[in-house]
């Protein structure tokens, strides 16, 4: 028996040898159809007879792209897969298999560059939109600027039209309330330092000159731009990327010839029209005071060309009492001649400006290495006259090829930009384009002989007497305010493919900023004068000696970056793909500025004075000396993973762990884990959707996960100032108060301090239709950011009434939505559609109110909220009547019950009472916006034209007029002819009034306090759409360009800004502006251009 049992073993083990001897070797290579090049690692899978799907074993290409596997005799096809590649099916034999993939379409199923790594489209988990630079316009200065209205959840606003203003950039929404709000750019896998940007809403003078450092990069050399906005692409980049991730790679050489390329650039920028202010006439205004000067209201009576007159001839009070007529008839005359007068202040002020711009790179590769070299030079003139801006690029890419294994990169970029203007932030009013509203269309620049008219109603520091000689075609010529920055940037990169599927990846990287912004003014300026009467001693004299200032501050930033990845990718019998990642960086970063003053300064001789201070605290409103200096680190773990079944479902994971100076001592607290899971699903790969012609693509993609910000401006240690103030006069004798050193304590100390977090959950849906000509993207996110730094009251036995802490809480909630339509491709013509849109609601959740605040906090609402008191209308003496709580109209004094305590209002109400009153009136930032594209090419022809837009949102804009403290020595609006007066009781805009008014003193002062800026009246809707641009270009044909041995040319023309479409803002120049009277107008420009390559 036993016997028999074994005969039976060899017997089955004979066959079971024998049928598993039924296979074939199949051998073959597998190259890139462009360049020949090996693929290393694509797969190779031998399908089942039949079936297109169905791999029986399979084996990955070697470091020459060789195959080698032994399959089953009947084995007829092979199917082979490469990242970013075009899987291709081929037919087997006996013969050398000899595979040409071809790079997929960027359209379809491109490579994402996150800077951790490619990945392909096909297997992304993440909600990440991309563009290629070729395919945008690149009219405007900056990459930022470029991205407005070219991807969904992306909302870029213009703030200001200066030259080389950096945009305010938001995606999906806002996530912090006192740290940063603005992006993480990486560039080349390395996170730039310097993109943090103030409040630029809030800037007021032209020279308040800020320059991020992505506006050193030039958009030429940009190859593409990827937004990373959920967790599963952002949460890799730790503590700062809950403000989303802009990944910009720059352009490589290729193997192959020399490529040399320029392309040059013409712009015209117009002239801002001030038309559409409305500002008052030389007649108008003259009619105005004339009317003033005969009313109740007396602020202000004696300034204005009108009351100078009167006053000259002695004749104010003939005037008051007997009219026009009554006067002499030199008197009239003269003021008559007024009304002749019409200087062109738009013309003084602004300006049609030539910008240009030159671009010139080579290219190539061979073997061994591959090479990028290019050089850029842009200049730019503002709009307004003495406004100027520049920059120019220099870029250097090399890859070396060390046989097939070990990749080495070096990158190089380097730029200079400059930003010129003159000094116009001394106060509002020196402003070009405040100044444009407020100065009189009467007022002469020069007078008879060519010397400076002074405008004699720009007063210094609030008194009638206190009146500055000021002309500002003198101070653009006599001060100077210039911006220069000096950027250099260079990553190290190191690749080595150390086994099949395992690499190591090595990049350093350090980034020198240096910077020197000087300001600087002659003797005979605005500026000087208003130094000398606020530094005004008793006697008249001041401690500041004559002459003019020169204030310097330099400064220079420094980080570098060290970041190593080991990475695994292998892909197991073509249905098993899996890529490891693990990895640590350290990060470090510096800052420090110096600023130097000196006064009494002589242009000629380049020389200073010595400043006689008197007091000690004079050293503190004229400081000579400053120094900041700032440093942070991180140090940072990181890994990924991703897995993909079958071509079609993919998991994916991140989690990171930071560690920094700017968090707390607590350990608890030092290396929380910010994480993402993530999983994907390609549905149009299911058998059941096979035969599905019409659908070319479906996929589900759902993400949740963990994002940090990190809050700069708050401090985990004792925060204190050092100061030395007046306390007490001397025991004898009188005289001055002596001074005491003492220490401040602004924050005590908080060793919990951590980054604040985001949760964001993501559910994303990608479909294409008809070959792809039809495709759509939409996500759906819900983000919660928790542990935002904001106040919270603390114990009175602390010693502090309040602190920052981690506490507060914000919601963002929206949707993506990014399609694309190819409309018609007949007979070489074709029609592209490309747009995008976006919603997102906003709410602060959790946010202090301190207890004597009388205006709220926001809670509950929206991030930019805008609380008003609801303006009704006017009473039948023209005061202001607003809405109570049970919707009675009441007067302000009414409302907030008001009694007079000597000069003062005092309210009765509570401040909680108070805050009650105010209503919520809309946001600032909108929470709908759009962009589109559309296309027509023909032959060489190419006609484009794009639209952005954003809606839902609202202004509270500047009062017409100050309803207690209109000044009539300064031109407004035609708005003040709205108001109500004696004549003019059908006014619908409230009356201009004084303390003594009808015993409502109460009222005045109220309005003199500023709560005139808080009425609803001034609420505006900012909703515009803007046509950004139109665009014509012709390509010449190429057998016309061999003759003269170019490879490639064209034409454009284009025209940027030239229409927009606004819901309400009449008075303004531009919707986008409108909230700030003293930002620069966005111009309307018009480009030709000419691209070549040889």
């Amino acid at each position: 028996m036993l016997f028999r049992k074994i005969i039976l073993t060899v017997f089955m083990s004979a066959v079971g040898c024998g049928l598993f001897a039924q296979t074939k070797e199949v051998r073959g290579i597998v190259l890139d159809a462009d360049e020949s090049t090996p693929l290393v690692a694509a797969s190779v899978g031998a399908l089942a007879v039949g079936s297109k799907t169905e791999v029986v074993k399979s084996t990955i290409t070697d470091l020459d792209g060789r195959f080698r596997m032994d399959v089953p005799v009947g084995t007829q096809e092979l199917l082979v897969v490469y990242v970013g590649y075009e899987r291709q099916i081929v037919a087997c034999g006996t013969e050398l298999v000899k595979v040409l993939l071809s790079p997929e379409s960027l359209d379809i199923a491109d490579v994402i560059v996150t800077g951790y790594g490619k990945i392909d489209r096909r297997k992304s988990t993440a909600s990440v939109s991309s563009i290629n630079l070729t395919d945008v316009s690149q009219a405007s200065m900056g990459v930022d600027q470029m991205l407005k209205g070219t991807m969904a959840g992306v909302n870029v606003t213009t703030v200001s039209g200066t030259p080389g203003a950096p945009a305010k950039i938001r995606i999906r929404g806002t996530s912090s309330l006192q740290g940063t709000q603005d992006p993480l750019w990486v560039v080349d896998g390395m996170p730039l330092e310097g993109t943090d940007l103030p409040k630029l809403e809030n800037l007021s003078g032209i020279d308040e000159l800020y320059s991020s450092a992505i506006a050193g990069i030039n958009p030429q050399d940009i190859a593409s731009v990827s937004v990373l906005r959920d967790a599963a692409a952002t949460a890799i980049y730790g503590a700062r990327a809950a403000n989303g991730v802009i990944v910009v790679n720059t352009k490589s050489g290729k193997k192959g010839r020399i490529h040399v390329n320029y392309s040059g650039k013409l712009s015209v920028v117009a002239r801002p029209d001030v038309g559409r202010l409305g500002l008052l006439t030389s007649s108008e205004k003259v009619g105005l005071e004339l009317d003033l000067l005969r009313s109740s209201y007396t602020t202000f009576e004696k300034k204005g060309g009108v009351s100078r007159i009167l006053q000259a001839y002695g004749e104010l009070n003939t005037y008051k009492s007997g009219g026009f007529s009554a006067l002499s008839s030199a008197a009239q005359e003269e003021i008559n001649a007024l009304r002749d007068i019409s200087t062109d202040w738009n013309r003084e002020l602004f300006r049609s400006a030539l910008s240009h711009d030159h671009f010139l790179s080579v290219s190539g590769g061979a073997d061994w290495a591959d090479y990028y070299v290019s050089a850029g030079y842009f200049n730019e003139a503002g709009a307004v006259r003495g406004v100027n801006a520049s920059r120019i690029n220099l870029t250097s890419k090399t890859r070396f090829h060390f046989g097939e294994r070990v990749d080495i990169g070096v990158s190089l970029l380097a730029n200079q930009r400059k930003n010129n203007s003159f000094l116009s932030n001394t106060d509002g009013y020196t402003n070009p384009v405040f100044y444009s509203r407020a100065v009189n269309p009467y007022l002469r620049i020069y007078d008879a002989s060519g010397n400076y008219v002074y405008d004699p109603d720009m007063r210094g520091f609030g008194r009638d007497d206190d009146v500055i000689r000021y002309n500002i075609v003198e101070e653009r010529s006599n001060t100077r305010y210039d911006l220069t920055n000096l950027a250099f940037t260079a990553v190290f990169d190191l690749s080595w493919r150390i086994w099949r599927g395992l690499t190591l990846e090595s990049q350093a990287g350090v980034q020198y900023d240096e910077r020197k912004l000087v300001a600087s003014a002659l003797g005979e300026s605005y500026a000087v004068r208003r130094e000398l009467q606020r530094s005004r001693l008793s006697d008249g004299s001041s401690y500041i000696p004559k002459g003019g200032f020169y204030r310097n501050t330099d400064g220079h930033s420094f980080q570098y970056t060290v970041k190593n990845m080991l990475r695994y990718v292998e892909t197991f019998k073509a249905m098993h793909s899996l890529d490891v990642m693990i990895g640590n960086e350290l990060r470090r970063a510096s800052d420090e500025s110096i600023f130097s003053a000196g006064y009494g300064y002589d242009a000629d001789a380049l020389t200073t004075k010595m400043v006689r201070f008197t007091r000690e605290d004079q050293g503190r409103y004229t400081p000579l000396f400053k120094r900041n200096y700032a440093e942070n680190a991180f140090v940072s773990f990181f890994g990924t993973v991703s897995y993909t079944l079958l071509s079609r479902y993919t998991l994916g994971g991140s989690v990171r762990f930071d560690g920094s100076n700017l968090f707390g001592v607590d350990p608890k607290y030092r290396y929380l884990p910010l994480y993402s899971v993530s999983a994907m699903w390609d549905v149009k790969q299911e058998s059941f959707l096979e035969n599905v012609n019409w659908l070319s693509d479906l996929r589900l993609r759902a993400s949740y996960g963990l994002q940090g910000n990190v809050d700069k401006n708050t401090y985990s240690t004792l925060v204190g100032v050092l100061r030395h103030d007046a306390f007490f006069y001397p025991q004898q004798g009188g005289g001055e108060r002596e001074g005491e050193d003492n220490i401040t304590i602004e924050s005590p100390p908080n060793s919990r301090l951590r980054w604040e977090k985001t949760r964001t959950y993501n559910i994303g849906l990608d479909v294409s239709f008809a070959s792809y000509r039809v495709k759509l993207a939409l996500d759906y996110y819900d983000r919660l950011s928790s542990d935002l730094i904001g106040m919270r009251k603390l114990p009175l036995e602390s010693g502090f009434a309040y602190t920052t802490v981690n506490w507060s809480r914000l919601t963002n909630r929206g949707v993506d939505v990014n399609a694309s339509v190819l409309v018609l491709k007949v007979e070489g013509f074709e029609w592209n559609i490309q747009s995008n849109f976006s919603y997102n609601y906003n709410r602060i959740d959790r946010l202090t109110t301190q207890d004597n605040s009388r205006r709220p906090s926001g809670e509950g609402y929206p991030v930019g909220g805008i609380f008003v008191l609801p303006y009704v209308g006017i009473d039948q003496y023209g005061y202001p009547l607003l809405r109570g709580a049970r919707g009675e109209s009441l007067l302000i004094s009414e409302l907030l019950r008001l009694r007079r305590v000597g000069p003062s209002n005092v309210s009765r109400l509570s401040p909680a009472e108070e805050r009650a009153l105010f209503v919520y009136a809309g946001t600032e930032e909108p929470p709908y916006s759009m962009g589109v594209t559309t296309s027509f090419s023909w032959g060489g022809i190419e006609l484009s034209l794009s639209a952005v837009g954003n809606f839902g949102h609202k202004f509270l804009v500047q009062p017409y007029y100050s309803f207690t403290q209109y000044d009539r020595g300064l031109n407004t609006t035609k708005q003040i002819f709205s108001r109500w007066t004696d004549d003019n009781p059908s006014g619908t805009l409230p009356r201009l009034m004084t303390e003594k008014d009808l015993g409502r003193a109460s009222e005045y002062t109220a309005y003199d306090e500023g709560y005139q800026k808080l009425l609803s009246l001034y609420v505006r809707d900012a909703s515009y759409v803007r046509l950004q641009s139109v665009r014509l270009s012709y390509a010449f044909p190429s057998e016309l360009l061999k003759r003269v041995k170019i490879s490639s040319a064209s034409v454009a023309v284009e025209g940027r800004n030239l229409l927009v479409w606004g819901k309400d803002y009449d008075g303004f120049i531009d919707p986008e502006t409108m909230k700030n009277p003293y930002a620069q107008p966005i111009p309307k420009s018009v480009s030709l251009s000419l691209t070549l390559g040889f």
